[in-house]
């Protein structure tokens, strides 16, 4: 993990914008400057480029970046809403959520944008999905066609959806561990005021909560050893960068 790094976003210029450091929070850098909204940072497999959406053309569209000389990858426009990419294992795919018939669905292409295929069709907003890094079969994502979002799984051409997260509220955010056995995600449990990062077990379905009492903690990432999470909480006032062990002990910010 010492080797590792994280990205994330930060309005500390007045703009968000794309940013890394380390995993301790050291060496904090920006490595977009677009001046206008930048989300969703998700790493290549061989950590050589990073997708996110960014509004600088006015729309929310998807971009590729190139870490070694910043060059941005050519990815076309769909029209509406294109954002949460994700990477598939192979590196030659990314999945990611377009509303380009209006209605927010999860599609998958190559890099490029190539070979599109639409891999959902609900009411609704489907959105965040996930890959399995481990197989590359399945894939994790939110859906609200039950009326709230909730954490759903299919396998990669689309087929076989089920629910993962059965018990009300909100969840959203899933992150996928690099062993494949585990899901993180954020859930505002009904009832309850915050949201909260949980595990779920993907073969037993059993809930492990990490963290509690302590304002809104949501967007998981799993570090590539599958020991550490990294989280945005606001329990300090504003929104910081955290990480914590797996079983949610030792929780320390690393922004400022």
């Amino acid at each position: 993990i010492a080797s590792t790094q994280l990205a994330f976003v930060s309005d500390r210029t007045g703009h968000k914008e794309i940013w890394l450091m380390d995993y301790d929070g050291y060496g904090q850098h920006n490595i977009t400057n677009h001046r206008s909204i930048a989300l969703t940072p998700r790493w290549s497999r061989d950590n050589s480029k990073i997708a996110y959406t960014s509004y600088r053309r006015g729309n929310p569209d998807l971009y590729i970046q190139s870490l070694s000389d910043n060059r941005l990858l050519s990815f076309p426009t769909f029209g509406g809403l294109t954002t949460t990419p994700a990477w598939a294992p192979d590196g030659e795919r990314i999945a990611f959520t377009s509303s380009q018939t209006q209605d927010p669905e999860i599609y998958v292409s190559d890099i490029r944008g190539r070979n599109l295929k639409r891999l959902t069709n609900s009411r609704g907003v489907d959105i965040s999905p996930v890959w399995n890094p481990k197989t590359g079969l399945e894939i994790a994502f939110v859906s609200d066609r039950s009326g709230s979002p909730q954490i759903y799984m299919m396998d990669a051409e689309g087929a076989s959806v089920r629910r993962l997260t059965t018990e009300g509220g909100e969840a959203v955010s899933p992150s996928w561990s690099p062993d494949g056995d585990k899901i993180a995600f954020a859930w505002r449990k009904a009832l309850t005021g915050n949201f909260d990062i949980f595990l779920i077990d993907i073969a037993t379905g059993k809930y492990i909560q990490l963290t509690r009492d302590s304002g809104n903690n949501e967007q998981p990432v799993w570090s590539p050893d599958s020991r550490h999470i990294a989280f945005e909480s606001s329990r300090n006032g504003g929104r910081q960068i955290f990480i914590m062990l797996a079983n949610g002990t030792r929780q320390k910010a690393v922004t400022n």
